[in-house]
C-alpha cells in the first residue's frame, strides 16, 4: 500500500471520531494528543483573531459568545481526557478552578501592601507582579498536564490512547450488553 493510501485510510478512520475527540469528555488523551489539540486550538484562535483584527469578520454578541464557549468547552474536554489518562477524575478541574480563585485572592493580598492601589493600574509594576503571581499555578498545571506520563494500560476511564493520542471511553459491561440487546432487537 502506498504512503498516500495509508494516510487516506488513517484519515478515514480519524474523521468520524473527531466529534468524540473534541466534544465528549469521556475517554483519554495522551501527551501527544494534548499537544496536537492545543496547537490546533491555538492556530484556530489565531485565525479568528487575525480575521477579526483585519475586519474580514465582524462577530459580536451571541455568535462571539458561541465561538468562545466552544473553544472553552474543547479545552475543558481536553483537560478532562488528559486527567483521565493520568488516572484522575475530571473533578480535579473544579478543584483547580477554586484553588486558582483562592490563590488569586492571596496573591493580590500579598502584592497590595507593597504596591498599594498602583497594582490596579494596567502596565504598572504592581499590576505585572499580581498578574505574574496569578499565572504561577496555571503555568504549573499546564506543564504538569503536558509532561506527566499517563498510564500505559487501560484504566477506569478507558483503554490507553492509540497512535492518534486519543482513546474512546470504555463502556461498562452492562452498557455493552444493553447496546448489544438493542441492536439485536432492531435487526430482528
Amino acid at each position: 500500500m502506498s504512503r498516500v493510501a495509508g494516510l487516506v485510510m488513517r484519515a478515514a478512520d480519524f474523521i468520524p471520531r473527531l466529534p468524540h475527540m473534541l466534544f465528549d469528555p469521556r475517554g483519554r488523551i495522551d501527551r501527544k494528543g494534548l499537544l496536537l489539540l492545543a496547537v490546533a486550538l491555538l492556530a484556530l484562535q489565531a485565525v479568528f483573531a487575525v480575521a477579526l483584527a483585519t475586519g474580514m469578520m465582524d462577530i459580536h454578541g451571541a455568535p462571539a459568545l458561541i465561538i468562545k464557549t466552544t473553544f472553552l468547552w474543547i479545552a475543558i474536554v481536553a483537560a478532562s481526557k488528559r486527567l483521565h489518562d493520568l488516572g484522575r477524575s475530571a473533578w480535579w478541574i473544579a478543584i483547580a478552578f477554586v484553588s486558582m480563585i483562592v490563590w488569586g485572592i492571596v496573591a493580590v493580598l500579598a502584592v497590595y501592601p507593597v504596591f498599594g492601589r498602583d497594582m490596579l493600574v494596567p502596565g504598572s509594576a504592581g499590576y505585572v507582579a499580581a498578574l505574574a503571581l496569578n499565572m504561577v499555578p496555571i503555568l504549573a498545571a499546564t506543564l504538569w498536564m503536558h509532561f506527566a506520563r499517563g498510564e500505559t494500560v487501560e484504566n477506569r476511564f478507558g483503554p490507553a490512547p492509540d497512535v492518534t493520542g486519543f482513546s474512546m471511553f470504555a463502556r461498562r459491561a452492562s452498557q455493552s450488553r444493553a447496546a448489544g440487546d438493542m441492536s439485536q432487537a432492531i435487526t430482528a
